[in-house]
């Protein structure tokens, strides 16, 4: 397997035009045919000789390839040229800026992924069209915003994609196809919501002791909870940056009740009795279940709520490791830690001098690492995935906590927090792991678990 840069020449014909010393490395004869696979697509062409990686018109017209230089991997099996791997990073698009706050993160993944000589594009589920086996794509413009060609149908999908539930159907069909009928390999699609994964992982008696209890919201049940922790944290299962989550305390027969509405919004309500709750709940519009959540009394600074966020991926060799930790500590006398919500980020170190904890830190990151990827590695058996967002709690005790798990993970935290090492790797993992999976397919064992 070697790098290239494939350049298009205008000759009609379908042939692969290879350097002499590449075709001796890799095998291939001159003049002869081969199968030439570029993502999904596959046509036959004669490999001849020439003095540069190129590939006529008519090869690239079959193999839906766009008309300029792409820098990519080669390789040969038996009978068959790989061209590739052509990554695709799925997304919906945003009412403002076209990908919202994942705008500068999609165009350094594919800036860093044409260094790493992967060819990686933006889609949304609109650009596929699965009868002509090509995808309209995006990359950064030099004149505009996003420049778009067409694409073969990726080798490999990272689901960026914050779908709301009433595209999800039309999306898991979509996910679906593209496995089905070109074998292209989807990692981050569809894991479950928050009560799933909680089962998911209380299925390993091991992280029993890290798992808050939780419940899903019902009558009798809110009572019970109460009864037994005095607060709890209510949380829509399909809810993400902090929407929506309500801090409830037991004070007498009433309840306080502290609601996160939007970013940074906050408003404090007091009910008669529990009896009440329900009603606030459906007073939010969520239209999917609730759970309550055990309150742990987490280390705080100065009354702010804080959590570690620990982020993990898989890499080159297809092996779940710790990129980072950093911590998110929220607005005074708020009850979430998300970023989102006026949080602001800090180093480890820096949060536990500043709470008065003494610890060793890296027993501590020891800790969290293995924690993390303990968590990753039961969630893997669910779905093929590549990074996961392990929010952790850290009481007074020492003892972490799995608050939750975040599918799609930004990286804000660590570029706020001066974690720069840990941010740059972020943007890396996916994009070894995505080569890793390629090379799996390549293999004929459809890519890396584990």
């Amino acid at each position: 397997m070697e790098r290239i840069v494939l350049r298009p020449v205008a000759r009609r014909p379908s042939e692969l035009l290879l350097p002499g010393g590449l075709l001796r490395r890799l095998n291939i004869s001159p003049g002869a045919v081969y199968m030439i696979k570029a993502g999904g697509s596959s046509a036959q062409a004669v490999v001849k000789s020439g003095a540069a990686p190129a590939a006529t018109g008519g090869l690239r017209a079959k193999l839906r390839l766009p008309g300029r230089a792409l820098p990519l991997w080669i390789a040969a099996v038996g009978e068959t040229v790989y061209l590739g791997p052509f990554l695709g990073i799925l997304a919906r698009r945003q009412p403002l800026r076209r990908y919202g706050e994942q705008n500068g993160f999609f165009k350094r993944l594919i800036r860093e992924a044409h260094k790493r000589h992967i060819c990686a594009f933006v889609f949304e589920p609109d650009d596929v069209s699965l009868t002509r086996g090509l995808v309209r794509g995006r990359t950064p413009g030099k004149e505009s915003d996003w420049a778009e060609a067409f694409y073969p149908v990726p080798d490999v999908v990272f689901d960026r994609g914050f779908f709301k539930k009433g595209e999800l159907p039309r999306i898991t069909r979509l996910r679906e196809r593209l496995n089905e009928s070109f074998g292209t390999l989807l990692f981050n699609g569809a894991l479950g919501n928050k009560w799933q994964m909680y089962n998911f992982l209380m299925g390993e008696p091991d992280l029993h002791a890290h798992l808050p209890h939780t419940e899903l919201v019902a009558d009798g049940h809110i009572e019970e909870m109460l009864d037994k922790y005095k607060m709890v944290y209510i949380k829509p299962v399909n809810g993400n940056q902090g929407r929506h989550i309500h801090q409830v305390t037991r004070l007498g027969k009433k309840l306080l009740v502290k609601v996160h509405t939007r970013r940074g919004h906050f408003r404090t309500v007091v009910l008669g009795s529990v009896r009440e709750l329900p009603r606030l709940l459906r007073a939010t519009g969520e239209k999917c279940p609730f759970l309550m959540q055990e309150g742990i009394r987490l280390l705080k600074v100065g009354g702010r709520t804080a959590d570690l966020r620990a982020l993990v991926q898989k890499g080159a060799a297809g092996k779940w490791a710790l990129t980072g930790v950093g911590v998110r500590m929220g607005p005074r006398a708020g009850i979430v830690s998300n970023l989102h919500a006026g949080g602001r980020a800090l180093k480890v170190g820096a949060f536990l001098k500043a709470a008065g904890k003494r610890m060793d830190i890296k027993e501590l990151n020891r800790r969290i690492e293995e924690l993390a990827v303990k968590v990753a590695t039961i969630l893997d058996n669910h779905a093929l995935l590549g990074e996961l967002g392990v929010d952790l709690g850290l009481d007074g005790k020492g003892n972490l906590w799995v608050i939750e798990v975040n599918m799609r993970p930004g990286r804000a935290t660590f570029n706020r927090a001066g974690l720069l090492k840990a941010w740059r790797r972020s943007g890396v993992a996916p994009l070894l792991f995505s080569l890793y999976l390629w090379q799996g397919k390549m293999a004929g064992n459809g890519g890396g678990g584990g």
